[in-house]
C-alpha cells in the first residue's frame, strides 16, 4: 500500500491553527449537524488594504434552503482594552422583529476517523479539522410576545483539514492526476472557463465563492472566489456572471461529495 498524506504539500495543515492568531478566523466555517435549525455557515473575511476591515456573512437554516443573513461587521475580542492577540469574535445582525448576537470562540482541532468511498472502494482516512464554537442569542422586539433564546453550535473549517488516506498503485496515480488537473485553476480565469472543466459541488453556493470538484475524482475539491458585480437595485447584492474573474483559489482538499 502506498501511503498518501494529503495536507503536507497540498493542503493547509490544521496543526498551524493557534488560538491566539486572529487570521485563523478567516475562512468558511460550516455546520455538519443541521438539526438545530440555526446558523449553517459563516464566512469570515479580513481586508487590510485600507485599514483593517473584518466582516462576516452568515447563512441560516430556512426550511428547504439556507437564508443569506447578509454581511456585517466582525469584531475581534481580546481579554483587555490593550490586547494585541484575539481568540474570540463578535457580530450582530439587526432585523425587523429581532436582533441576533453571535460570539465566536476557537475550540481547537477535532480528529475524526472515517471511511471515504473512492471508485467503489471504502478507503479509511483520518481528518483533523479546526473548529469554532458559536453562541447565538436571539433578542425579539415584540414586547415580550416571544422569549429570547440562545443556541450553541460547533462549526468546522472547510478546506483546511489535514487528511491521510492510503491508495495503492493505479488508484494513487489516478488521484495524483486529479490533483494536478484541478490545480490548473488560476487567478484571472473566468467563471465560464472554470465551469467548463470542473463541476460545482452540491450544497450552498453564492456568487462570490464556489466549491468545485474534479469530474473523475468528485472527492477532490477546491474553493474558488470571484470578483463579482453587484445589483444596485437589489440592495447591492452580488450577481452571477460568466465573465467573473477568479481572485483566490484554495489548495485542493478531500471531502465526501455533497448532493443537492
Amino acid at each position: 500500500m502506498k501511503a498518501l498524506v494529503i495536507g503536507l504539500s497540498v493542503l493547509v495543515a490544521c496543526t498551524s491553527v493557534t488560538a491566539k492568531d486572529e487570521n485563523d478566523f478567516v475562512g468558511e466555517w460550516v455546520c455538519t449537524d443541521r438539526s438545530h435549525g440555526g446558523i449553517t455557515k459563516l464566512v469570515i473575511d479580513r481586508d487590510d488594504t485600507d485599514g483593517d476591515d473584518w466582516t462576516v456573512q452568515a447563512w441560516g437554516n430556512c426550511n428547504l434552503s439556507d437564508c443569506d443573513w447578509y454581511r456585517t461587521k466582525f469584531h475581534l475580542v481580546g481579554d483587555s482594552s490593550s490586547s494585541k492577540s484575539f481568540e474570540r469574535g463578535f457580530a450582530k445582525w439587526e432585523k425587523d422583529f429581532f436582533d441576533t448576537f453571535v460570539s465566536v470562540t476557537f475550540e481547537g482541532v477535532a480528529s475524526v476517523s472515517n471511511t471515504l468511498e473512492i471508485w467503489g472502494k471504502q478507503i479509511p482516512f483520518r481528518t483533523e479539522t479546526p473548529q469554532i464554537k458559536i453562541e447565538v442569542t436571539t433578542v425579539f422586539k415584540d414586547n415580550g410576545k416571544h422569549s429570547d433564546f440562545r443556541k450553541v453550535v460547533l462549526l468546522h473549517k472547510r478546506g483546511q483539514s489535514e487528511r491521510a488516506i492510503e491508495l495503492d498503485g493505479k488508484d494513487a496515480d489516478r488521484h495524483n492526476k486529479c490533483l494536478g488537473e484541478i490545480e490548473t485553476i488560476t487567478l484571472g480565469m473566468t467563471r465560464a472557463e472554470v465551469e467548463e472543466k470542473f463541476p460545482l459541488d452540491g450544497g450552498l453556493s453564492v456568487p462570490s465563492s464556489a466549491r468545485f470538484t474534479h469530474p473523475d475524482c468528485r472527492f477532490v475539491k477546491v474553493n474558488v472566489e470571484f470578483d463579482v458585480k453587484t445589483d444596485p437595485e437589489d440592495q447591492g447584492r452580488a450577481v452571477w456572471g460568466k465573465d467573473d474573474k477568479v481572485t483566490k483559489v484554495s489548495a485542493p482538499y478531500i471531502e465526501t461529495p455533497i448532493a443537492d
